[in-house]
């Protein structure tokens, strides 16, 4: 199974692809889904898949070496299916649907279904595994919009005193077990419990502008990924405080409808999928920039990627000149297409890899994007001139603003400082030349 294979959920013939992210090769399994497919999960080594659709048998489970697809099991769902997810230990399989009891959850030893003590109340849009498996929640219609089980024996955990304000359409537990974002469709849009006593969280200081439609963590749980309904069509937070992200808008090609799912490549690049755009789209959170566009047959309302065994490209950079942080981005070696990238502090860096073919790593040091006329500047952002070749130095906005309509004369002695329109730059650092090397070979994980 190569690492970041991808899955989509399509709305369209053949409704469920897989794709080889580096190559963007497509291909299908042997046996295809049987309707408009609407969300994909693989286990947590990546060697069972399951995507679920509107049409009988609702859902399919693949073995992911060959894609040959496992029997259906002795329930089937009554309605169409709208989430999944695997338990950590890959022992259960949740799969939410329209029409009572909207929740089966199988033991994927056998395929029998344990039934809970007390069902949801409504059709399952959304259902997340707690990291160490003891907890699933479940996102629904009807109050109390969320449900919370004890997987040892499915019974209920009470309600949170403060319940989502409406129905539910997502939920997703932070990597370290002790935050439950959930989705809904009021404002606040999304609410945050602490999982130890299901006390919520203070709303987000900047509220989404409108419903959400799915939420994913970082893998590190620093930020917190969410789609909705209008425009940009995705907000990201930091965890810590529930500040928004400043990032560019979505290609405008791609923002016509909803942010139908998003999951995390790693710590810095999102991938997207939008209603009436075919394909998915990866963005890099940090930078705020367009990574690439790899299209469908058609919508593609899930996504997942595998986290299976792979490679690496694992190095150290020795650099006079200081950076608050560096990006290391690997290309492949014969063809130059963009493999994966890495944003690091320090000296070390690691970039995962879905294929041991020899590659090129540049490694550059995070120094903002070029100076542009009259463009909104958030505090901290960085820039550089647009004549390099005379001003070599980078700037870093100290107070935020508006830009000015011609470019300031750039300071060049240690913290000066200009203003521009309602923008202060202070020099930071002599321009640090990219470090290209080529080719190394990746290293299994």
């Amino acid at each position: 199974m190569a690492r970041n294979t991808l899955l989509m959920a399509v709305n369209a013939t053949p409704f469920f692809v897989i794709v080889d992210s580096i190559t963007e090769k497509m291909s299908t399994p042997p046996v295809a889904a049987t309707n408009n497919a609407t969300a994909v999960a693989f286990n947590a080594d990546s060697t069972k898949a399951v995507v679920t659709f509107t049409g009988a048998p609702y859902f399919h489970v693949y073995t992911v070496s060959d894609w040959s697809k496992l029997a259906n099991p002795g329930f089937i769902p009554p309605g169409g299916c709208y989430a999944c997810d695997f338990s950590y230990d890959g022992t259960k399989l949740a799969i939410g649907f329209s029409g009572a009891p909207y929740l089966s959850v199988y033991n994927t030893s056998d395929w029998t279904k344990s039934s809970p003590s007390a069902a949801p109340t409504g059709t399952v849009f959304g259902v997340s595994y707690s990291p160490d498996g003891t907890k699933l929640a479940v996102s629904h219609t009807n109050t109390p919009f969320i449900t919370l089980y004890n997987t040892s024996d499915m019974s209920k955990i009470a309600n949170p005193a403060t319940l989502p304000a409406s129905n539910s359409a997502c939920c997703d537990f932070s990597p370290d077990g002790t935050k439950l974002a959930v989705g809904h469709t009021n404002s606040p849009f999304i609410t945050l419990y602490n999982v130890s006593d299901w006390s919520k969280l203070a709303n987000p200081s900047s509220l989404l502008p409108a419903s959400p439609t799915c939420c994913a963590f970082s893998p590190d749980g620093t930020k917190l990924a969410i789609g909705h309904t209008s425009a940009p069509f995705y907000t990201i937070y930091n965890v810590s405080d529930l500040t928004k992200l400043t990032l560019s808008s979505l290609p405008m090609k791609l923002t016509i409808a909803a942010v139908k799912s998003v999951i995390w490549r790693n710590n810095d690049i999102c991938i997207m999928s939008t209603d009436g755009c075919p394909g998915v789209v990866e963005l890099d959170v940090i930078t705020g920039t367009f990574v690439r566009q790899i299209d469908a047959v058609s919508n593609v309302l899930g996504v997942a990627l595998s986290v299976g065994p792979g490679w690496k490209i694992d190095g150290t950079i020795s650099e006079s000149l200081a950076a608050s942080s560096w990006i290391a981005s690997a290309y492949d070696y014969d063809t130059g297409t963009f493999l994966n990238s890495s944003t690091f502090t320090g000296t070390t860096f690691s970039v995962d890899l879905s294929t041991p073919s020899p590659v090129t790593l540049t490694v550059a040091a995070n120094q903002g994007s070029q100076w542009q006329a009259s463009k909104s500047t958030a505090l901290n952002a960085l820039a550089y001139p647009t004549n390099p070749a005379n001003t070599p130095y980078y700037y870093q906005a100290t107070a935020g603003g508006l830009t000015a309509s011609s470019e300031p004369v750039w300071p060049i002695t240690v913290g000066g400082t200009v203003v521009d329109g309602t923008v202060t730059w202070t020099r930071v650092e002599r321009l640090i030349q990219p470090i290209t090397q080529a080719p190394l070979i990746p290293v299994p994980v």
